[in-house]
């Protein structure tokens, strides 16, 4: 990436945008993107422009906007950030879907690395517990759903 190799919030909402619209078969312009942002599209063309700078992005003013190989791996790392911390709001922590989706999202664009590869081998461990994982109780906190003794935890250190 030319300059900065830290993107804005912002800018890494742009790019998560872009891929998701290439997903779906639709088309990236600079109105869809303000459309699915709920911005301006002033502000998606100024936006384009920085990340097109950035070589992040294909982009000339009124034509499709495309990804970047670069520009995708940096998108689908935003993705994965925004995936795990979703997963552990709504699945861990009980947070409604809804109030996942948004936290997640403001959450996404701070988490370091190394505390998101420890959340995401925290979920798979939960996810593979041969006692039925660990899940949140509304005022007991953390709860093993175990039909086995509680004080037995071997099976989950394994």
């Amino acid at each position: 990436m030319a300059k900065s190799k830290k993107l804005s919030a912002s800018l890494e909402n742009y790019l998560e945008t872009i891929l998701w619209l290439e997903r779906e078969g639709r088309v990236a312009r600079a109105g869809e993107i303000a459309q699915v942002l709920k911005v301006k599209t002033p502000s998606v063309t100024k936006a384009l422009g920085l990340l097109a700078e950035k070589k992040l992005i294909n982009y000339v003013p009124y034509g499709l906007i495309t990804l970047t190989a670069v520009g995708k791996r940096t998108a689908e790392g935003v993705e994965k950030r925004h995936e795990v911390l979703k997963k552990f709001l709504s699945e861990i922590l009980c947070v409604d879907s809804e109030e996942a989706e948004s936290t997640a999202c403001k959450m996404e664009h701070f988490i370091s690395g190394n505390v998101l590869d420890r959340l995401t081998r925290y979920l798979d461990y939960l996810g593979n517990c041969p006692r039925g994982a660990v899940k949140w109780a509304d005022g007991s906190g953390f709860v093993c759903r175990s039909t086995e003794k509680e004080d037995d935890s071997s099976m989950c250190r394994e």
